[in-house]
């Protein structure tokens, strides 16, 4: 799945966590760390850079170039140890750790403070651990390709998804249901101070519609998109994919997504 649509399936975790926060500043906080933990995991994507070879490939000394390592199955690859739920973890800790010590320095260091501290930003831990685990199930439905599918389960060796439900991007449907559940759940955090405690239940009920519904468009596809390898037909999954969002858009809706689309410098 493209990464304009991790991260707003980052912020759509976000905004669930936020609910649970008290002042705007700290919901708006947890709502951008959320989206960060979704995107994340495409990091691994870093070896297609222009230049990774002549700099980061000979720095690590790498036997394979770039385009090689992302398509393979190496740990580090695509797919691979990033997206994986222990990735997560490590991130989360790892980020963590460095705003501690930024915040506090390394004198009187103890693992009671570390451990304080960790407990008191958990809103942002669980908003970017939603995250991270939103962009791994937004993987799973996605092509075999060379992987078979992502390694989420990393250390385990099998990798899991891969069904080829939905195309790698073009899924403008599952975009906008995205786009929705958290201009609903923005406005009911702009609503805070009059719904109370109610704010927590209503944007979880908003979340796994939002869920359920993304689920469904993509259980409900009239067409797939599995292929394993490398696929001659890649252009021709490609378009298929457009035609079936016409489908399910309409013409009018269609035409402005795939406008606003061909604006970006990537697909979603």
């Amino acid at each position: 799945m493209d990464i304009l649509t991790h991260a707003l399936f980052g912020a759509v975790a976000g905004t669930v966590a936020a609910s649970f926060a008290k002042d705007r500043k700290t919901q708006i906080a947890v709502i951008a760390v959320s989206a960060i933990g979704g995107v994340l995991p495409d990091l691994d994507a870093v070896s297609l850079l222009p230049g990774f070879d002549g700099t980061i490939g000979k720095l690590l000394g790498l036997a394979h170039s770039g385009r090689d390592i992302y398509s393979a199955k190496f740990w580090y690859s695509h797919h691979g140890f990033m997206h994986s739920i222990l990735a997560g973890i490590f991130s989360a800790a790892a980020a963590g750790l460095i705003w501690f010590f930024i915040k506090n320095g390394a004198k009187s260091v103890s693992f009671e403070k570390i451990k304080s501290f960790f407990i008191s930003k958990k809103l942002f831990f669980a908003g970017f651990m939603s995250g991270w685990l939103l962009h791994l199930f937004g993987d799973l439905p996605t092509p075999s390709s060379t992987w078979g599918g992502i390694r989420m389960f990393f250390p385990l060796s099998a990798y899991v998804g891969g069904s080829g439900k939905i195309w790698w991007w073009n899924n403008y449907d599952i975009f906008l249901t995205a786009c929705a559940v958290i201009a609903v759940n923005a406005a009911l955090l702009l609503s805070g101070k009059y719904l109370k405690d109610k704010i927590k239940f209503l944007t979880v009920a908003v979340f796994m519609l939002g869920f359920c519904f993304a689920v469904y468009q993509i259980e409900t596809r009239k067409s797939g998109f599995s292929y394993s390898g490398y696929s001659e037909k890649y252009r021709e999954y490609e378009q298929k994919s457009k035609d079936l969002q016409k489908d399910i858009l309409g013409e009018t809706l269609y035409k402005i997504m795939e406008k606003l689309d061909k604006r970006l410098p990537f697909n979603f």
